[in-house]
């Protein structure tokens, strides 16, 4: 096995409120435990802020490195009565393992996402609590801070999402948050829950772009409108070059 080789495992703890499933890369965390997916069980854990996704998440140090421990959380109505509750219909289906499998099938096909480190399920008597650990991307903004500092590569964003698109990778929100960029040129897309892996591109594809869109105008109102919609049209000119 070389030094970079996934090497996925599963772990199973019963508990006598539950039982708690692990799936983990055991070449970077050979071992693992339940305090590894709450905040408290790091010394130095830091609220993530500024960033997409519906989950509480924080930067913590893992035995891996730096790392991301994101808990999933419900929106809309139903997030008053189960904050973090899901109907459980098997560990494989649960939000946590589902997200780290394509986060590792993307990483796989050299798409740039953060590598999986640890998904957690802890089950109840119908439903389930998840969490997902991944490494941290380093010295990172998102886009929306790119775009109000002038210094958005549209070009590189456009060509980015097109090779994801191309790979069949449908993201569920893709948001001008959900996309950050490095100081060495590296764009990441980031926050793969509820997502899938498309067969081919299809009507899918101008969906998420359109959804992309609409965030990067909500997101960037106090921002030079016409140059804002230049970048815009500069981004989509590059997709579709990119695009079969």
């Amino acid at each position: 096995m070389t030094e970079n080789e996934h090497r996925t495992s599963i772990e199973h703890i019963r508990r006598t409120e539950g039982r708690v499933d692990i799936m983990f890369d055991a070449g970077r965390l050979p071992q693992t435990t339940e305090q590894q997916f709450s905040p408290s069980g790091y010394a130095d854990a830091r609220p993530v802020s500024g960033q997409g996704g519906r989950g509480s998440a924080w930067f913590v140090h893992t035995p891996a490195g730096d790392g991301v421990l994101k808990h999933y959380l419900r929106g809309g109505l139903l997030a008053a009565f189960v904050n973090d509750r899901y109907l459980y219909l098997g560990a494989a289906r649960t939000r946590s393992f589902r997200e780290y499998q394509l986060l590792l099938t993307l990483s796989k096909l050299g798409l740039p996402v953060p590598k999986p480190l640890a998904a957690f399920c802890r089950r109840g008597l119908f439903t389930y609590q998840a969490a997902l650990l991944t490494e941290r991307l380093q010295d990172t903004h998102s886009l929306v801070a790119a775009v109000k500092h002038g210094s958005a590569p549209w070009a590189a964003i456009g060509e980015t999402v097109a090779r994801f698109h191309s790979a069949g990778a449908h993201h569920g929100d893709l948001n001008a948050n959900n996309i950050l960029l490095d100081g060495q040129g590296g764009i990441f897309i980031i926050d793969w829950d509820k997502s899938v892996l498309e067969s081919s591109p299809g009507a899918w594809c101008g969906k998420v772009l359109e959804r992309l869109q609409r965030s990067l105008l909500k997101e960037c109102t106090d921002c030079d409108q016409r140059l804002l919609q230049d970048g815009i049209a500069l981004m989509r000119t590059a997709y579709h070059k990119v695009m079969p």
